[in-house]
């Protein structure tokens, strides 16, 4: 009998949490700015007034009064501007390159996962835990461990790839899951369409 597959939920962010994404990374924020889009005027007024972090109680009621925008568009705005910036990173990386590695950085947290490169002046070793709050919003966490990390030259560039896991960490059951793969307890082929308590029902049955 085939197993039935399990509905995916899908991570909703709040304006706010989308908001609050962007005051947190102002500096790609005006990447944006002057690119005659139809929030131009709405995002240098949000840059001059520094996202109005410093009111006492931020709303977006708030700031559509504040800024003079009607406020359904101040929504669809913000939504769009923090979806922007995150195509303008896997269209023009090169955009967001500071001093440091290039490292192309996968989330994962429950069902969600973002991609987004950016350079840093060391990379993380394993099981090292890596705040980023801009995906937060894709994913659902800011919080995540470095479970996997991959070295790569191409044409000369030197780049490092790494896989990150929103999740509280446990290295014990992180054993339990390669010695699990290692004797074929479980397949790495269908163990990802499986919930995280599925696997460790699995790790609880074989190692008691």
């Amino acid at each position: 009998m085939r197993r039935q597959q399990r509905k995916r939920i899908p991570h909703n962010e709040t304006t706010l949490g989308k908001l609050n994404c962007l005051y947190n990374n102002q500096v790609w924020v005006k990447l944006l700015l002057g690119k005659d889009k139809k929030y131009d005027e709405f995002l240098e007024k949000m840059c001059q007034n520094d996202f109005f972090k410093n009111e006492e109680r931020v709303s977006i009621k708030k700031i559509s009064t504040d800024s003079g925008f009607n406020y359904e568009h101040v929504i669809k705005w913000i939504a769009q501007i923090y979806n922007d910036i995150y195509e303008l990173n896997s269209e023009e990386f090169h955009l967001f390159k500071s001093a440091g590695i290039k490292h192309k950085c996968y989330f994962r947290y429950i069902d969600n996962h973002a991609y987004f490169t950016v350079w840093l002046p060391q990379s993380p070793k394993e099981f090292e835990e890596f705040d980023f709050h801009f995906v937060s919003a894709k994913v659902g966490t800011h919080r995540f461990w470095v479970k996997n990390i991959t070295h790569y030259m191409e044409n000369g560039e030197y780049s490092v790839h790494l896989e990150l896991i929103g999740d509280n960490l446990n290295k014990y059951r992180e054993h339990l899951v390669d010695k699990a793969l290692f004797e074929n307890v479980l397949n790495i082929l269908t163990m990802y369409g499986q919930t995280k308590r599925e696997i460790d029902e699995v790790l609880k049955r074989h190692y008691r």
